[in-house]
Parts: C-alpha cells; structure tokens; sequence
C-alpha cells in the first residue's frame, strides 16, 4: 500500500480494490486520513484516487459490489452520524449523502442482506468506552429516504464486534467492553439475527475472547473470521504493545455451526478490512501493535464451495 493504516473502509468496484481514510501513526502522533487509494487489481498498482471532505475513521462499512457504504466513525474531533454511498464515476468516487444515523457511532459493524443495510452496536465516542451500545439500525437501500429503522437490540453492547451477512441473516463475533477499572475486556460470545423475526439467538462462541476481528461472508455457507486481539490488560501490560494480536483464519459454516483454523494472514493485527471479488479475498493494511499500522496488501483465493 502507498501507506499503512486501519480503521480505513474497503470495497472492490469496477475491478478496482477502493480504501478510503483509516489512522496511522507517524514519530508517535495519531494522524486520522482523508484521502482514497485505489488498486487495479489487473494492473497490480496503486494510484491516488481523491479525498474525502473530513478524515474518518472506525466507522461501520459494507459493500453489496455496487457501492461502498461508511457509517458513522470519527474524524479525529468528534463521533460521526453521516452515512455515505460510494459509487465509482471515471477514476473516482462518487459521494453521496444518505439519511445519517440516528445516533453518532464509532467502532460499529455493517453488513448487507436483501438490500438492506445494518448497523450493529458500537460506541458514541472513539475517545470514551465507558458507554457502549447494544442498538441494531437497518435502513432499506431501495428506498433510502425512508430513513432509518430501530430494530431488536443486540443482547449486549460492545465496540468493534466483527459483523457479516450470510443465508439471510446477520451475525456478530466478540467484541470488547470496559470493566469497572477502565480496561479492555473481549468477548467469546456471537450472536444471530434473524431478520424475519427480528429476533438475535446465540451461535457458536468464538474459541477464545477476541475484539477487533473482521468478517467477510463469502458465500452463505462460509464466513470468515480474520485477525482478532485476544490478550487481557494485565497480559498485554506484561508482554508488551505487540502482544495478543493474532494472525489466524476462522472458518464458521453457519449451516453446521462450526468454526475452525483454515489459515493464516502475514501479520499478526486487527482492522485489516477484509473484502472479495468473487475469486480473491484481499485484506489490507492493520494494527499489529499499538500505536502502529502496516501496509500490508495480501490475498488469497476462494476455494470453490
């Protein structure tokens, strides 16, 4: 990548691998992004592609290969509730306003399923995670103007669970809360949603506590589970800011519900933004220690189902 971030938003468009803002960190200063990068991915090169109005950051993203949309976030200065469509017009892309979300949210999860777009927990601050949220939004993409929808709430609240559409339903992985002392605590525990009866019920736990991990369905039978930082605050005190930060590849087969370690990504971090075209899965840049980014591209082919 031109340069290394997280926390940025991805979709493959018109044969072209779109990441747009994200954080880094340069001589120990946080630096919230505005600019887009695009990938051709035939070519194998990177090339500026604009800039968005604001920086923004952790905000909740989806992609139904039409579009790219970014919820929420943060620009550095203040939590976000605009929400974005992306589309691709020439070497840019379009920016689109949708209705903004009812409340502001950072470090939510998105996903798509039957054209319509969720947004699931979060928090009102990047700066503050005393407070969480539990709240599921849904805003039908045929007719957007509607606005937003309030629907059951997730069972708990959380920050940065890892969220995916698959088989008509939506799912969330771990996540983090704050304990009483203000220190990070992961989540095992996932949940299903089903939109029919606008009811969540347990899955399949993760195999250990673990927030930051990103999802990608790649068809309904197969989500994968990417990354993750699974150490505790007295380990992570311990061990050190790259400690806890995981490499492997979960496979979860909701049909079955089963999950298990198929593979490994290069680097050991979380906000890799996995995305796919069908045939690739491309992850791209990530935290692999605190107060640090990579810039990592990598793929890897989707085998047949």
């Amino acid at each position: 990548m031109p340069r290394p971030s997280a926390g940025h938003a991805t979709a493959v468009l018109d044969g072209r691998l779109w990441l747009v803002g994200g954080t880094n960190w340069r001589g120990g200063e946080k630096y919230w992004l505005d600019d887009i990068l695009a990938y051709d991915i035939e070519a194998k090169s990177w090339s500026a592609a604009g800039s968005l109005p604001l920086p923004i950051s952790y905000a909740a993203k989806a992609t139904d290969g039409e579009a790219l949309y970014i919820c929420g976030g943060s620009d550095g200065e203040s939590p976000r509730q605009s929400c974005t469509k992306l589309t691709v017009v020439g070497d840019r892309l379009k920016l689109a306003p949708l209705p903004p979300l009812p409340e502001a949210r950072v470090y939510a999860g998105a996903a798509i399923d039957a054209g319509v777009l969720y947004v699931v927990a979060g928090a009102p601050s990047h700066s503050d995670l005393s407070r969480v949220a539990d709240t599921l939004f849904a805003l039908d993409l045929g007719s957007p103007g509607d606005g937003w929808t309030s629907l059951s709430p997730l069972p708990r609240g959380c920050f940065i669970p890892a969220v995916a559409a698959a088989g008509g339903k939506i799912y969330a992985f771990g996540g983090g809360i704050l304990d009483a002392e203000g220190h990070a605590v992961n989540l095992a525990d996932s949940w299903v949603y089903d939109p029919g009866t606008d009811a969540w019920e347990t899955a399949l736990d993760l195999p250990s506590a673990s927030r930051g991990s990103d999802a990608i369905a790649v068809s309904d039978e197969l989500i994968l589970l990417v990354g993750g930082y699974s150490a505790t605050f007295a380990e992570s005190e311990a061990n050190g800011p790259a400690y806890g930060f995981s490499d492997v590849v979960l496979a979860y087969q909701p049909g079955g519900d089963s999950m298990e370690e198929v593979g490994h990504i290069p680097v050991p971090c979380i906000g890799t933004a996995p995305v796919s075209d069908g045939e690739f899965v491309y992850i791209t840049g990530g935290e692999e220690r605190m107060r640090s980014r990579i810039d990592v591209l990598a793929t890897a082919p989707i085998a047949p189902q």
